[in-house]
């Protein structure tokens, strides 16, 4: 058996050059109300505004999330990725 993919402090940085901080709600280039390291969703609503904190716990929330599906994904056609490529496809898949 092959050892699990980990998202490793490599992978953390890579998405920190993609994304950048912005602790204001803002429109992106697709009018979709945005926060933090790039965060969407029904809460991001004009006028909020994070702490620097708040921004970094939810990027490991949605991290987590991208790795989650990367991992199904990975079950369910039975790949193994090299964790360089593992951590490029969290990185899009917390982007997309």
């Amino acid at each position: 058996m092959l050892p699990p993919m980990q998202y490793s402090e490599i992978g953390l940085a890579l998405t920190e050059q993609f994304e950048s901080c912005r602790l204001t709600a803002y429109p992106d280039v697709k009018s979709v109300w945005t926060i933090g390291w790039g965060h969407t969703g029904p809460e991001v609503v004009p006028g909020l505004v994070w702490t620097q904190e708040r921004a970094d716990a939810q990027l490991l929330k949605d991290i987590q999330h991208a790795v989650d599906t990367v991992k199904l994904c990975s079950l369910t056609t039975q790949v193994r990725m090299y964790d360089d490529f593992y951590n490029g496809f969290v990185v899009m898949g917390k982007s997309a």
